[in-house]
């Protein structure tokens, strides 16, 4: 209502003008009043646009043909989530079949499950049960899988006498990459070693034709030096060259000898000066010192007496 208007109607509550002028001055204040725009409406909060729900699917949807296999093949009291886990597994009705024949004690459809996973075949556990491995468990055979353990393994180093191993010596000596082989080289020098001291060599990478050149050396070689000397990588080449330079060196003087890096070349040059009491301590002395070949040479040139290799050791040391 506009200001006008409002003013016509309260001349007329004061009785100043009547019904009918009320009615013309309206009328008039109309025709005289512009035309208004219509206003257009606006909204305050526009809608969004809200795509529509897609269907909802469910991933772990297990058939019921599935189910029923898996109770006829021997699994009657399984769950949803684990019919989910061996449907996308691949697990078979035969694959579970199999596996129950086989009597495993701890098996469960958790271990199913694991056994396909790792992709153990039931022949490869019916293997190990033919070499009188009864006892497996899910454990055992998983870690067997894993580490790539071959039934032919097994009967071999059986028959190289090993023939009480378990499955964690068996597993130990697969991770450390002994095979069968290595044990025979190793029984044909004479060695009867347990499955841990054949681990030992095998994991400080001890070669057979070092281990035949220390016994041609040492023919009673403990196995705790015979595994220093793995330790510390020495060579046929260099236990035969010492050995000729010094025949009566024990291993722990030849193990000195190569943890000083005393080379066959160093050992020739000062052998070559004749000292009376050069041997194998000796030559250990000389390079602990870092007296040189031609710190010899000079001092045989001055023709001293009594030219020792423990006199060479103390003038070097004394300036």
């Amino acid at each position: 209502m506009s200001t006008e208007q409002e003013q016509i109607l309260e001349m007329l509550a004061k009785g100043k003008i009547t019904i009918a002028e009320t009615e013309m001055l309206l009328d008039a204040l109309k025709v005289s009043e512009p035309a208004r725009k219509t206003a257009v409406p606006v909204l305050l909060n526009p809608p969004q646009f809200i795509p529509p729900t897609p269907p909802r699917h469910d991933h772990r949807y297990v058939t019921p043909a599935f189910a029923e296999a898996m109770a006829e093949a021997g699994l009657t009291d399984v769950s949803h989530a684990d019919l989910w886990q061996m449907q996308i597994h691949h697990v078979t009705p035969n694959y579970v079949r199999r596996l129950l024949q086989l009597n495993l004690p701890d098996l469960d459809v958790d271990g199913i499950i694991q056994f396909a996973i790792h992709h153990v075949h039931p022949d490869y556990i019916a293997a190990f049960q033919a070499l009188k491995l009864y006892d497996l468990t899910v454990d055992d055979v998983v870690r067997l899988g894993i580490h790539h353990v071959r039934p032919e393994m097994v009967r071999d180093l059986r028959d190289l006498g090993l023939t009480q191993l378990t499955v964690d010596e068996v597993v130990r000596l697969a991770i450390h990459n002994i095979r069968p082989d290595f044990v025979h080289k190793l029984r044909q020098m004479g060695l009867t070693l347990s499955v841990d001291q054949i681990v030992q060599l095998g994991i400080h990478d001890a070669q057979p034709e070092t281990i035949h050149a220390l016994q041609q050396t040492f023919p009673d070689l403990s196995f705790d030096q015979l595994l220093e000397f793995s330790i510390h990588e020495v060579q046929p080449n260099y236990v035969a060259t010492m050995a000729h330079y010094f025949p009566d060196g024990t291993p722990n003087q030849l193990l000195a000898m190569h943890i000083h890096e005393i080379t066959p070349g160093y050992v020739k040059e000062m052998h070559a000066f004749d000292l009376p009491d050069f041997d194998a301590r000796s030559i250990v002395a000389l390079k602990i010192q870092d007296v040189t070949p031609e710190y010899a040479a000079d001092m045989q040139a001055l023709d001293l007496p009594d030219l020792s290799a423990r006199l060479l050791a103390q003038m070097w040391s004394n300036g």
